[in-house]
């Protein structure tokens, strides 16, 4: 294939076979004088007699191939001509001609084929369809490759045949193994796909592997014109389902003939919108996504699908400017998707994030609740668990969250969300355990390891603490993460590292208000009070503008009483913060608000009441201990004992 002639040259058939089992091929070189010596190499080991000598796999072949990368510009022609990954299916092809070829004394008398059988798992699979890749840099391809792997999920979501994985929006290295992929995406069978713009239409290339052990379980190829699309998506979906052998029930298969329109041109515009929503997460490409669902909807004032990807697109906006017209835009469209289709889901999603956002939780919940009888996921369950949680319902927060777990147990989500409900509810052995389910599922998953490190630090173990909360920075940093890290460094007295991690995680999210009143702590702990009160004012104008969307959110109120109270607004903090304690009276973190804010105002025997309340509802004691804000009251003899007796 490289060269265009044979590896082997005899004037006869038996003088051929004979060079083919005995002698060694030819160097492509001597054909092809302008192939590099490395991709020489690469052939030869694919045409090596012994089999322990040859490549097992394409993947090494590739590997093979891309160790030579940064040479490129060098090499001849042909490996211009053509990719890498190209050149390794080449290669590949060669690897394989190669077996048969070396096999051919043994294959006598053996014409005919064995009947195939089906490497399928033979129990119901957890699937993962993992972004699909456009290869040709043809703008047109990409949106197709979201719009096939989109209706692959879809389809596969609805069946109760299969369980369908959640891969999250930040893609994994593509040479992550194939076993690491399954246990990061909770999946044992992964989708993955290419998809080729040609002058004719397009070619969609399509995968299954199974991760444990890692081998490849099904392939095949499709063609046709982005016209045909929705056709296209229906023929890939009926092969799959035969490739892994999946035979869903009559009933089940009726919920997946459906299509999200049947106007091409508006379904064009929607997977677009959708291809913006995927890159880079800045205000302009949500805007683009936004003007594009709007010019579907305007070919389609139908469709459903477009009005609650608007939805969830203007949320999106609303999270990065907070205001209110991006909140009231979510709203619409979502209450439109549900009244064109009051049975999708994804409508019912997005309607139920406005609600929530908005401190409509009774809505929400019933929304979820109607979304959960429809497709009773794990996604699903487990957003409904947090709108328990919200609601303040924690019994039935951890019930979803437990019913999550038992749809797809190999998740680490359901624990990290049932982690979280304990920790809410100061139940913090059992939430110990929860979250290091997750970092066992999942030794890569940052978000699991900065909920261990929280909880840690409610138990007073800063130093385990410490160690976890790095750990989960060196995977990926985030706000959250960082501010529980400067947290961990004031509770142990040193103020200048608490500040210097504040300021990152302020950094990182400048609009909310629990990282930037956090940020206004560590100033005031450090003794930087001009500092700390312009921080605190603009904490205070955050919290303010969250309680104008969402009058309801407890958290952000029991905030905005402690900030009234570190800058000496002591009525307006104790109002607040009852505010607050009145929306959930049951979460210990309110109660525990509620002692600060008497501990600031001066009131010692409120604080060690309130506290006190807190500790029996099972907040730690220990978090209590080393809080700067409660050094007035921590060094009472009523505070001492209620500490644990030492061992």
């Amino acid at each position: 294939m490289a060269t265009g002639d044979s590896p082997f040259v005899a004037d006869s058939l038996v003088d051929l076979m004979y060079q083919r089992v005995h002698a060694s091929p030819r160097d492509p070189r001597t054909s092809a004088p302008d192939l590099p010596p490395f991709f020489s190499r690469v052939v030869l080991r694919c045409l090596a007699r012994d089999p322990a000598d040859r490549y097992t796999s394409a993947a090494e072949v590739l590997a093979g191939l891309e160790q030579h990368e940064p040479n490129r510009p060098r090499v001849g022609p042909f490996i211009r001509r053509i990719s890498l990954r190209r050149a390794a299916a080449v290669a590949a092809a060669v690897l394989l001609l190669a077996g048969a070829l070396a096999a051919v004394p043994a294959m006598r008398g053996r014409l005919a084929r064995p009947p195939a059988v089906s490497t399928a798992p033979t129990k119901t699979p957890r699937v993962a369809v993992l972004p699909f890749t456009a290869i040709g840099g043809t703008p047109d391809a990409q949106p197709i490759a979201i719009g096939i792997a989109q209706a692959l999920n879809t389809k596969l979501s609805a069946l109760p045949e299969v369980s369908v994985s959640a891969v999250p929006a930040q893609p994994m290295r593509p040479d992550t193994p194939l076993a690491q992929v399954g246990q990061h995406l909770a999946a044992d069978v992964l989708i993955s796909g290419t998809v080729q713009q040609t002058a004719s239409g397009v070619r969609i290339a399509i995968t299954a592997d199974q991760t444990m052990p890692a081998r490849r379980i099904w392939a095949s190829e499709f063609s046709g014109l982005p016209a045909d699309i929705l056709t296209i998506e229906d023929h890939v979906f009926t092969a799959l389902l035969a490739g892994l052998d999946l035979k869903p029930a009559t009933q089940s298969l009726t919920r997946t003939i459906g299509h999200p329109t049947e106007n091409i041109p508006a379904y064009q515009l929607y997977l677009r919108a959708g291809n913006s929503m995927t890159a880079q997460q800045d205000p302009k490409n949500v805007l683009a996504a936004i003007d594009l669902y709007e010019q579907a909807i305007k070919l389609d004032p139908s469709f459903a699908r477009a009005y609650a990807g608007m939805s969830d697109s203007a949320m999106r906006m609303y999270r990065f400017t907070r205001e209110q017209k991006w909140i009231d835009k979510a709203l619409s469209a979502a209450e439109q998707a549900q009244h064109l289709d009051d049975t999708l889901v994804d409508a019912k999603l997005s309607l139920a994030s406005v609600y929530t956002a908005t401190g409509r939780l009774t809505e929400a919940v019933a929304t979820l609740a109607d979304a959960a009888a429809v497709r009773p996921s794990a996604g699903v369950l487990t957003r409904l668990g947090r709108a328990y949680m919200d609601s303040g319902r924690t019994d039935d927060a951890i019930a979803a969250y437990k019913q999550s777990i038992e749809k797809d147990p190999y998740s680490w989500i359901g624990y990290a969300a049932l982690g979280n409900v304990y920790m809410r509810a100061g139940r913090y052995d059992e939430a110990l355990v929860a979250l290091k389910k997750v970092t066992e599922l999942d030794p890569a998953n940052a978000t699991g390891y900065n909920d261990l490190g929280a909880a840690y630090i409610q138990l007073g173990r800063y130093s385990d603490a410490a160690a976890t909360l790095t750990k989960s920075l060196d995977l990926l940093p985030s706000a959250a993460t960082y501010t529980n890290l400067a947290i961990v460094n004031a509770y142990q007295g040193d103020f200048s590292a608490a500040v210097s991690a504040f300021e990152k995680s302020a950094e990182l999210a400048p609009n909310r208000e629990q990282y930037v009143g956090n940020l206004a702590d560590g100033y005031r702990w450090a003794g930087r009070l001009d500092k700390a009160n312009e921080t605190y004012t603009r904490a205070i104008e955050l919290a303010l503008h969250d309680l104008q969307v969402n009058p309801r959110d407890a958290t952000a109120r029991a905030n905005l009483g402690m900030y009234f109270a570190k800058t000496g607004d002591a009525a307006r903090a104790r109002k607040t913060i009852a505010d607050a304690r009145a929306i959930n009276p049951a979460d210990v973190n309110l109660i525990y608000a509620d002692a600060t804010v008497a501990a600031l105002g001066g009131r010692t025997d409120d604080a060690l009441a309130a506290l006190e309340q807190a500790v029996r509802g099972g907040y730690p004691v220990t978090a209590a201990q080393h809080d700067p804000d409660l050094r007035n009251i921590t060094q009472t003899d009523r505070f001492r004992r209620l500490l644990p007796p030492p061992r």
